[in-house]
């Protein structure tokens, strides 16, 4: 079967690393597939043996326009027989595809509860017909996407995201090894995971934080994910205020996600909304 996996970007996210393990995966069982990525390429990228292509697609009609020309003509060369899209904008790309033609099957995969706002669920409705099936990570997000008529419930059904449980096994000398860089001496390490964006509500976790160093201070909080400047310096500016300082540290970006695991005590989830978090699982 040849199968091009449409996605908005490789990006450092829970929904890009599912994508790639499920693309891998099935060019590993003699599948021909292709990874079609509507933005350019980023600072930042899961990396990945597989063919890529990049739409270049910008936020404006002058932009939208040019790449889904570029992302037919992708798909003409390909032939695939199923696109399978992931995330509201390479959901609507490939149905908008599928008019441009050639015309192919398409799957949706829908990988939060919150999608957007009204009009987005309206665009999932009313474009519903160009798609043959859609899959949701979770059972709260194929409820929620049935309850609001996004997606009809005899289309729709829930496909779980995997995790590699080799890859997370965990590994008593590497926790030793990375507890001793990380100075966490004797402390309690609780970890978070995750960008620094208004979907994460680190602010709610840093205010439960508060109130959990002075119940217990031998504690510390790490934080692990992406954050343009203005959000990590917001961030830092809330843990000075909450009198963290020597208590939470910002560890950026990180592809060690397994050592992490291992050193910390607990993980800790704060979303304010979520479809079925890759981290959670990991941990």
């Amino acid at each position: 079967m040849r199968i091009a996996y449409l996605l908005t970007s490789l990006g450092i996210g829970g929904a890009e690393r599912q994508v790639i393990s499920l693309a891998e995966r099935m060019a590993a069982r003699g599948h021909s597939v292709k990874l079609v990525v509507l933005l350019p390429l980023q600072n930042e990228e899961w990396p990945t043996d597989l063919s890529v292509v990049h739409l270049d697609m910008r936020k404006s009609p002058l932009g939208v326009v040019p790449a889904l020309l570029c992302g037919r003509s992708v798909l003409r060369d390909f032939q695939p027989d199923v696109v399978h899209s992931h995330t509201f904008p390479a959901n609507m790309a490939a149905r908008a595809l599928r008019l441009l033609g050639p015309t192919t099957t398409v799957l949706s995969t829908i990988h939060n509860v919150y999608e957007g706002g009204p009009l987005r669920t309206i665009a999932y409705r009313l474009s519903d017909h160009l798609c043959l099936y859609t899959t949701a990570v979770s059972e709260a997000v194929a409820r929620r996407s049935i309850d609001s008529g996004a997606v009809l419930q005899r289309k729709c059904s829930v496909v779980t995201n995997g995790i590699d449980t080799e890859e997370f096994a965990p590994d008593p000398d590497r926790r030793a090894e990375f507890r001793a860089q990380m100075l966490a001496n004797d402390d309690f390490i609780w970890l978070a995971a995750g960008r620094i964006v208004p979907a994460k509500d680190y602010p709610n976790l840093l205010r439960a934080f508060a109130h959990t160093i002075s119940a217990c201070p031998q504690t510390q909080l790490w934080i692990a994910g992406e954050a343009t400047y203005p959000a990590r310096n917001q961030l830092q500016a809330l843990i000075h205020k909450h009198g963290l300082t020597d208590r939470v540290e910002l560890l950026g970006l990180r592809r060690d996600m397994p050592a992490l695991l291992d050193a910390a005590d607990a993980f800790v989830l704060a979303s304010a909304w979520e479809g079925m978090p890759l981290a959670l699982g990991e941990a």
